[in-house]
């Protein structure tokens, strides 16, 4: 890849353009989520919300292009305790509070705010775990005081404080959720 002769080049300038195909799904894919975030959004047309993700992604890529492998570690460190805050309320929101059973989810009610949890009990469970990130995680710009009783350079353990410290949160607060509104 670096010195490409012959039928490499236009090898690599297939891979190239692949890229850039890979990237315009995913912007648009943003797009779309951005007039999901409330009823004001979506009322933004889709081509604008395109053009400020574009905007976005130039600025982060020309920002970090010194220093992409570290940025790039430190965000998917980050994107893995999201997820495993999302991943603990959407299994015990199913197993737990849906019985297991996709006949117990409101399919119908996906745009209606009136019909739909309100989600509170998940944003406690959320909250919460962001605690366990914090107190867990070892990133080149933070250790956290948990992470950094753990050997001498420290140890991540954001996320399994973030499991825990989510799982432990969002059974009580769910109750408390259904109790109190019924949805």
């Amino acid at each position: 890849m670096l010195y490409p002769r012959g039928f490499a080049k236009l090898i690599l300038t297939l891979l190239v353009l692949s890229g850039i195909n890979v990237n315009v799904v995913s912007i648009y894919s943003a797009a779309i989520s951005c007039q999901q975030f409330a009823r004001p959004c979506a009322r933004v047309p889709r081509f604008i919300w395109t053009l400020l993700c574009f905007v976005a992604v130039l600025a982060l890529a020309l920002g970090g292009r010194e220093q992409l492998n570290s940025y790039l570690q430190n965000f998917l460190s980050l994107l893995g305790y999201w997820s495993t805050s999302y991943f603990v309320i959407l299994i015990i929101e199913h197993y737990v509070f849906r019985k297991g059973n996709f006949d117990n989810y409101d399919l119908d009610a996906w745009n209606d705010p009136a019909r739909l949890p309100i989600g509170l009990g998940a944003l406690a469970a959320f909250l919460v775990g962001v605690v366990g990130w914090i107190l867990g995680m070892v990133e080149t710009w933070y250790v956290g005081p948990v992470g950094k009783l753990i050997g001498s350079g420290g140890g991540d353990v954001a996320n399994e404080l973030t499991f825990a410290f989510t799982l432990l949160t969002y059974i009580p607060a769910r109750y408390l959720e259904l109790k109190a509104f019924g949805r």
